[in-house]
C-alpha cells in the first residue's frame, strides 16, 4: 500500500479529473483504523498532492467527476480550505453543468 501511495505525487501530472476522482473513491474505501499509522502519513500526502492539482484538473472534470471528488474528500475528512472552496465554486460557477444537476 505504501509503494502505491508513493507513487501518487509522481503519476498526478498524468490523471485526469476522472483519473482523480476514481482514485480518491479508492482511498476512501479503505478500511478504518489507520490513525497515526505509516498508512495514515502515506495517505495524507498523497491527498494534499492532489489538492494542489485540483486547480489545473478541476475546468476539465465532468459533474460525475467534480462530486466523487468532494464525497471523497469528505469521507476521508480531509478538510484543506482551499481545497473545498475551488470545488464548491466549480460546482456552482458553470451555469449548463448546474441545471444538469438531478437528485438520486
Amino acid at each position: 500500500f505504501e509503494r502505491l501511495m508513493k507513487q501518487v505525487p509522481r503519476r498526478l501530472s498524468r490523471c485526469t479529473a476522472k483519473d482523480a476522482a476514481v482514485l480518491l473513491n479508492a482511498m476512501a474505501q479503505l478500511p478504518g483504523g489507520t490513525e497515526g499509522s505509516q498508512i495514515e502519513s502515506s495517505l495524507q500526502k498523497a491527498l494534499e498532492a492532489l489538492a494542489l492539482r485540483l486547480p489545473e484538473l478541476l475546468p476539465k472534470a465532468d459533474l460525475h467527476s467534480l462530486t466523487l471528488i468532494l464525497n471523497a474528500f469528505a469521507q476521508l475528512q480531509f478538510v484543506q480550505k482551499d481545497a473545498l472552496d475551488l470545488l464548491t465554486e466549480e460546482l456552482l460557477s458553470n451555469e449548463e453543468r448546474l441545471q444538469r444537476m438531478t437528485p438520486r
